[in-house]
């Protein structure tokens, strides 16, 4: 994105909570050179994209338990020059990794300050990425979103099964797979979801 003064940045917001949508246009709004909209479901903001130009979307990771770190790629090819940035709860390790995988260009918490946020956004303007830095001491978030994500595809699936009701066995036979295997899956499952 070039840095033009005239130019007003076109920045869209896509988060489920209406209030952090509400409190970023706010703080956005006093500056000159914004104009501001949202949308809350990942299929308004898609609607949105398909007919609208953004130059920055302000992107909760998780929307309406949708991971749309996920869909960042169709994001991207809907609209190749518009900046992403995450504005999120969840700063992991993992959360850091797929921020740099998707080639994010800005990273905010949403604890951020409103000078944060200024700064955040200006440094995009000018073709600066806004990235974290990550803090040793940091308290990390985590939640049944966070902790999915550690889960392997068939630990998912066992997952899924169990929540269905399944036994061991039943899912044994649905998935192929010895009962032992159920077991030790099932306790993986517990640990990284801290059941």
């Amino acid at each position: 994105m070039e840095p033009d003064s005239n130019k007003p940045l076109i920045i869209h917001s896509c988060d489920d909570h209406q209030i952090v949508s509400q409190g970023l246009k706010a703080v956005l709004c006093t500056l000159p050179f914004i104009e501001f909209s949202s949308s809350a479901t990942p299929e308004e903001l898609i609607q949105f994209l398909e007919n609208n130009t953004t130059d920055v979307l302000i992107l909760d990771i998780n929307v309406s338990n949708t991971n749309m770190l996920s869909n960042i790629p169709e994001i991207k090819s809907m609209q190749p020059s518009m900046k992403i940035v995450l504005f999120t709860n969840y700063c992991s390790n993992q959360i850091i990794k797929e921020v740099v995988k998707h080639k994010i260009d800005g990273f905010m918490e949403k604890n951020a300050s409103d000078d944060e946020i200024i700064d955040c956004i200006t440094n995009i303007k000018v073709g600066k990425p806004h990235l974290p830095i990550q803090n040793k001491n940091q308290k990390i978030i985590r939640d049944n979103f966070e902790l999915a994500k550690e889960l392997t595809s068939r630990e998912l699936e066992v997952l899924k099964l169990l929540i269905a009701g399944k036994t061991n066995k039943l899912i044994s036979d649905e998935l192929f797979i010895s009962i032992l295997t159920v077991q030790t899956h099932r306790k993986r499952i517990y640990q990284k979801l801290q059941i």
